[in-house]
């Protein structure tokens, strides 16, 4: 894209994976944030706005509040979100379900079937069909 980063701002967008609200996993996306931002600035980014995927997803769809369910490769979210802010206290839901046990049990429906594919990538693009 040719942007030297001294020119721009930075929207950096962090996925919720595991929001635990230890003291420990709080102090680690800390950290996280920390250190990126450091990075970021090394590189004389002029402003860097973090905001979670989740609450970018629905700004995308002109909403401020909603439920936001983000299927991933192995991680499937489920992000409750009122007026901008993730409501915590509700629950945010993070499954070991993604699109890879999908595509998977998806292949077993079709064999009991009697439709066989060599491939899971078959599968996967008549999942996505």
């Amino acid at each position: 894209m040719q942007v030297k980063p001294s020119s721009q701002p930075v929207v950096l967008s962090i996925p919720i994976c595991h929001y635990d609200d230890t003291e420990s996993a709080k102090a680690s996306r800390r950290q996280l944030k920390e250190a990126i931002y450091k990075v970021l600035f090394d590189m004389n980014v002029p402003a860097v706005c973090a905001i979670n995927q989740a609450t970018l997803a629905l700004y995308a769809a002109r909403r401020t509040s909603g439920i936001v369910v983000n299927i991933g490769f192995q991680v499937t979210s489920i992000v409750p979100i009122l007026n901008g802010k993730v409501i915590r206290k509700v629950g945010v839901e993070v499954m070991g379900l993604g699109a890879l046990k999908l595509t998977g049990f998806l292949r077993e429906l079709l064999q009991q079937n009697n439709i066989n594919f060599d491939s899971l990538y078959t599968v996967r693009t008549v999942k996505e069909v």
